[in-house]
């Protein structure tokens, strides 16, 4: 439905902006391994034009890639080449939310610790704290930058769930909800992956709630989050 309405607007500069936000609709309505090629035509329509969008398309379409089951070593030579880009053109808040999902890929894989050298040829390092790039707390204005982190917190508490790292899960799940209640529930239905949010949150509450039986208050506030 969209590209027929963009056929019959002459100016071109809007397709990118256009496909990107109609695959985000039909993520509602089909599987996100149907919809996620949508957000690479997004991305070359937004390269074609020169609009920003460009990048960000690029790192929805990586961030689906690993949500969807795609081989991870494909997944992660495709976002080592689409940070190099983004830090050639300098757009640090776009590689600095691609880092954490490169970093739980990498992890996959086997590839936790890089050769020393990578970073000498151009690479993205593979060691990052987020902590150190979002001021979350001390800036004079600390929702600036909230719904960046809520998805960086999403996918480390998924990190921490993977490999059984409960001290990570729980700091990453409390900030993860703490956003979650800040933002309000207008942004959990209007966000990208809000089912996939949805599910891994509930995931790493309960987890949290069996570990924490013995202290049930604590159990408690999990499963409700959870639920």
């Amino acid at each position: 439905f969209a590209l027929s309405l963009m056929k019959k607007i002459p100016s071109r500069a809007h397709d990118g902006s256009a496909i990107f936000w109609a695959s985000h609709i039909r993520l509602y309505f089909e599987p996100m391994q149907s919809t996620i090629e949508c957000y690479l035509d997004a991305y070359i329509a937004s390269l074609k034009s020169g609009n920003p969008f460009a990048l960000t398309a690029s790192y929805v379409y990586h961030n689906y890639c690993f949500w969807s089951g795609k081989e991870l070593n494909v997944v992660v030579v495709a976002m080592k080449d689409a940070m190099k880009e983004m830090k050639y053109l300098k757009q640090s808040l776009v590689l600095t939310l691609m880092m954490p999902m490169f970093q739980i890929t990498l992890r996959l894989v086997g590839q936790s610790a890089a050769p020393a050298q990578q970073e000498q040829q151009g690479s993205p390092s593979n060691n990052f704290d987020f902590d150190e790039s979002f001021n979350d707390g001390e800036s004079e204005n600390p929702s600036q930058f909230a719904t960046q982190l809520h998805h960086v917190y999403f996918v480390k508490l998924s990190e921490a769930l993977i490999f059984r790292e409960i001290n990570k899960a729980t700091y990453a799940a409390e900030k993860y909800f703490s956003l979650d209640d800040s933002l309000g529930s207008d942004f959990a239905v209007s966000s990208q992956n809000m089912f996939c949010k949805r599910f891994y949150s509930g995931l790493v509450s309960f987890w949290l709630a069996r570990e924490m039986n013995a202290d049930k208050k604590q159990s408690k506030k999990w499963i409700k989050r959870g639920v």
